[in-house]
């Protein structure tokens, strides 16, 4: 999300569904699934963290905002095509454990009978 001003502050997190929402819709994931997954995911909780390797990710994500400034969409907090880029971007989730988001929340899908190995590919990205 970008540009998230005061006012839209207090609908964070309904904007943060809507973004998780649009994000699976452009990976593919059918809307029947996408609900499935909002409806069961329970409440947004927020908190403080001191963990370095996640404030170090975050840091790397806001990094990536400032590189691609030119494809934001200004015009939404929303933003679709950096959504892309980052489920692409290689994680390394420790102990070796390296993957691409995007590919990591498909096999979690996969793996709960949420959805099948193919997507919905009318919405697929390509």
């Amino acid at each position: 999300m970008y540009g998230v001003l005061k006012k839209v502050f207090a609908k964070l997190n309904e904007l943060i569904i809507e973004a998780i929402t649009e994000a699976l819709r452009i990976e593919g994931v059918s809307k029947d699934v996408i609900n499935n997954y909002v409806n069961e995911a329970g409440d947004i909780y927020y908190a403080k963290t001191a963990n370095r390797s996640l404030v170090a990710r975050t840091n790397n994500y806001v990094q990536m905002v400032y590189a691609f400034d030119e494809y934001l969409a200004k015009e939404t907090v929303h933003q679709p095509y950096l959504s892309l880029l980052a489920n692409r971007d290689v994680q390394d989730y420790g102990n070796r454990d390296i993957d691409l988001p995007a590919d990591r929340m498909k096999q979690r899908l996969v793996s709960s009978g949420a959805i099948k190995e193919s997507l919905d590919v009318e919405m697929y990205q390509l």
